[in-house]
């Protein structure tokens, strides 16, 4: 938020609005389009009027379900309706690599999360502790400390 409002407090008075943009992988994977959201900070001196109000305008009273869907800034910054359109060249472009390399796919898997990488990490972390303790001295020479 800190970084948001510094460049929002430095190119707003050249009439260059600042805004972020996110893009949410794992919804954009699943639609198989972008989704794109923008948010501007509010100034810090700024008291939302309405109460548990979160950034999209919905008003979530449970504390918990606030911070699980906007984290713990949400009272910070505020969501911007988002309007875009794809040239048919553009969408051509997106579709080719959305099919041929696969970024959203990319950037939306966790490799944690696949079955194969979940079945092999106790294996893994049992033979890099088995490596450690090779390694590790047993007995440290007179006047110094160390693992036994």
């Amino acid at each position: 938020i800190s970084t948001q409002l510094q460049w929002q407090r430095a190119e707003d008075p050249h009439g260059n609005p600042f805004l972020a943009i996110v893009v949410d992988p794992l919804r954009s994977l699943a639609k198989g389009n972008p989704e794109l959201k923008a948010f501007r900070a509010y100034p810090p001196e700024y008291t939302n009027p309405v109460q548990n109000q979160c950034p999209n305008g919905e008003i979530i009273h449970e504390e918990q379900a606030r911070l699980e869907q906007w984290g713990s800034c949400w009272s910070s910054y505020y969501e911007l309706e988002v309007e875009y359109f794809m040239s048919g060249g553009a969408r051509n472009v997106l579709s080719t690599l959305t099919q041929n390399f696969l970024w959203m796919r990319t950037l939306g898997s966790t490799p944690m999360c696949e079955t194969e990488a979940r079945d092999r990490y106790p294996d893994r972390v049992s033979k890099a502790a088995e490596r450690i303790e090779k390694f590790q001295p047993t007995n440290v020479g007179a006047g110094g400390g160390g693992a036994r």
